[in-house]
């Protein structure tokens, strides 16, 4: 065998080597266990993608680094399936057991109850004196383009995924 093509073939050899160690390393990273050393409550915002996505659970302490999350979504078929909403992440939660959470859709349910007669602007007084989370938690859903007119809500998530990383730190 020629020396140039044996040179091909072994630097081939070697990518193909690297790409599946990292596949594999990657696959191990987003399958064990997470850091969570008690359960957390995220709220994803609507239209985030899988790096922002990442970044939250990251910086919410979810995950150990958001890079085996993207890539692990990615092998899993699961990042055009991750949905918005407020999602509880349970102690260990793997990044593919956020991933799956987030695929299911299986969000986190709240009830208030709105006294009948309230104008819109007392019902979300009400909600904003209730709570900043399920207030905003409430807006996600929302599909009223003049109530959501009226919030920052990618400002408001964030505000309330870094009060919730604090008050567990």
């Amino acid at each position: 065998m020629p020396a140039g093509l044996r040179s091909l073939l072994v630097g081939f050899a070697s990518l193909v080597l690297i790409g599946a160690m990292v596949v594999i390393v990657g696959w191990s990273r987003y399958t064990q266990p997470g850091p969570l050393t008690e359960s957390r409550t995220i709220i994803i915002p609507r239209g985030a993608g899988v790096a922002e996505i990442a970044g939250l659970l990251w910086r919410a302490g979810v995950l150990t680094d958001p890079y085996s999350f993207q890539l692990g979504v990615r092998i899993d078929d699961a990042a055009s399936r991750l949905r918005s909403g407020e999602y509880a992440f349970p102690v260990g939660a793997s990044p593919h057991d956020a991933a799956m959470k987030l695929a299911s859709g299986q969000t986190v349910v709240r009830r208030l109850t709105v006294a009948e007669g309230l104008t819109t602007s007392q019902a979300l007084a009400l909600i904003r004196e209730v709570s900043r989370e399920v207030g905003s938690a409430l807006l996600l859903v929302s599909h009223d383009e003049e109530v959501l007119r009226q919030f920052d809500l990618r400002r408001d998530f964030a505000e309330i995924n870094q009060a919730t990383a604090s008050r567990a730190a």
